[in-house]
C-alpha cells in the first residue's frame, strides 16, 4: 500500500516540522543598512535624473517648435506666389 502526503496524520506532521525548525532560522545574516552618505548620494541621483527629465522633455517641445516652423517654411516655398 503507497502512502500518500494528503492522509498524513496533522499531529506528526506538525512534529516533524516542529522538528526541522531550528534549521530554518536565519542564523549570521549579513544585513547592509542605508547611511546617511548613501542616502544622500540617492537623493543627488533622483535630482540628477528628474533634472535630465524636465531637459529632454524641453528639448522634446523645442523640436517639435523647430519641425513645425520648418514645415510652415517649406509649404511657403512650395505655394505658387
Amino acid at each position: 500500500m503507497k502512502r500518500r502526503y494528503w492522509f498524513v496524520d496533522p499531529e506528526k506532521l506538525k512534529e516533524k516540522y516542529l522538528m526541522a525548525l531550528p534549521f530554518l532560522s536565519l542564523e549570521d545574516i549579513e544585513v547592509h543598512y542605508i547611511t546617511t552618505e548613501d542616502k544622500k548620494r540617492l537623493t543627488e541621483l533622483e535630482t540628477l535624473m528628474s533634472n535630465k527629465d524636465i531637459e529632454l522633455k524641453d528639448a522634446k517641445e523645442r523640436l517639435k517648435r523647430i519641425e513645425k516652423c520648418m514645415e510652415e517654411r517649406i509649404d511657403n516655398v512650395k505655394k505658387p506666389g
